[in-house]
């Protein structure tokens, strides 16, 4: 009788270990999942609040800066009254991208990249999803 409490004891005890090291596995890829998720969704907030930055500073900002299409509509123009360069384009959809990632560059070229504004912006996002953080 003995023999057979000790039999269960220790299946009851090895039992025990293979449900913690399953559950102590499943929170390490739970953990791992939320840290992704909340990494993407920074990225995202992130993203969009340099995109409305970029837009903002466009229309306000009184800068000797422009950018445009040529007639033949691949051939993107850029820069200030100093110099002028030039960018042949894939597609016509990359304009806009295009536009913000050059006037961003003009910008800290002229060391008038504002942070604080951007990151306003972004805790102005983030309220507004939901997350203060």
């Amino acid at each position: 009788m003995k023999g057979n409490i000790r039999i269960v004891f220790f299946l009851c005890i090895g039992l025990l270990i293979c449900v913690l090291i399953g559950q102590g596995g499943w929170l390490y890829k739970t953990r791992k999942m939320e840290i992704n998720r909340f990494r993407q969704e920074a990225g995202d907030r992130l993203g969009d609040s340099f995109k409305e930055f970029l837009d903002e500073e466009w229309m306000t900002r009184k800068v000797p800066f422009s950018y445009g299409l040529k007639e033949d509509k691949k051939t993107f123009v850029y820069g200030d009254s100093c110099r002028v360069r030039e960018i042949t384009l894939s597609f016509v959809d990359q304009f806009r991208e295009m536009g913000r990632a050059v006037f961003y560059d003009y910008l800290y070229e002229q060391h008038n990249f504002d942070v604080f504004q951007l990151d306003s912006l972004y805790r102005k996002i983030s309220e507004q999803k939901g997350t203060n953080k």
